[in-house]
């Protein structure tokens, strides 16, 4: 139910005694999940003046990365602006932001998912909202959680690969679909290995084991 302030308990709880492995003490970049619309929105921006670990400037906001001879774009977005209808900004500046990106890959992040074979299904709202930019702009992956599982799909109707990372809570059934390229829950997570021809997905265990991995070739 999100956080009530920056010294509510759930910091500790939740993030900062979980976390804790000597090779991720470095950047977390935040967005909106729909639970943290419970909560004090604004104090998740303001905890990050008091741990500089946690970035989270604004509701929508972008960074750019190294990645071997390669550049890589992530753009964030609220995508609870979608659901509540006052998304007109957030969708200008993601046009406007997906236009403007000399990066070698666009990755575009939000908690609702655009596709999804598992409890919740495709999301009409983002197909009809969100999905026409990235194909505009040919995104190349968009990475979401929401349903708590891992998946990898890639719909022929889309440019980009719809990535799910949603399985660090309470797992849910999942599902192989149609266009499904990788489907699991009991928890997990996807990790990316990236340079200038190939984005690697690897699908990483509860246990920290390699259940499989994933090619997509930059276009």
């Amino acid at each position: 139910k999100g956080v009530k302030s920056v010294d509510d308990p759930q910091w500790k709880t939740k993030f900062e005694d979980v976390y804790t492995g000597e090779h991720i003490q470095k950047p977390w970049y935040a967005i909106f999940g729909n639970h943290d619309y419970l909560g004090d929105v604004g104090a998740q921006l303001k905890y990050a003046k008091v741990n500089p670990l946690w970035n989270f400037p604004d509701l929508f906001y972008s960074f750019e990365q190294k990645a071997g001879n390669s550049t890589v774009e992530f753009f964030m977005l609220d995508t609870n602006m979608c659901v509540k209808g006052n998304d007109e900004s957030l969708l200008e500046w993601l046009d406007t932001s997906l236009e403007a990106s000399k990066a070698d890959w666009k990755i575009v992040v939000g908690h609702h998912m655009i596709r999804s074979y598992g409890v919740y299904g495709d999301q009409r709202f983002m197909i009809n909202k969100v999905k026409p930019y990235l194909d505009k702009h040919k995104a190349d992956l968009y990475l979401s959680g929401h349903d708590h599982d891992l998946q990898l799909i890639k719909h022929p109707d889309d440019h980009f690969h719809q990535a799910i990372s949603g399985a660090g809570g309470g797992s849910r059934d999942t599902s192989w679909g149609e266009f499904s390229k990788f489907a699991e829950t009991n928890g997990g997570f996807l990790a990316f290995t990236i340079n200038s021809e190939v984005l690697h997905v690897e699908y990483v265990n509860r246990y920290g084991e390699l259940m499989g991995n994933h090619i997509i070739q930059k276009t």
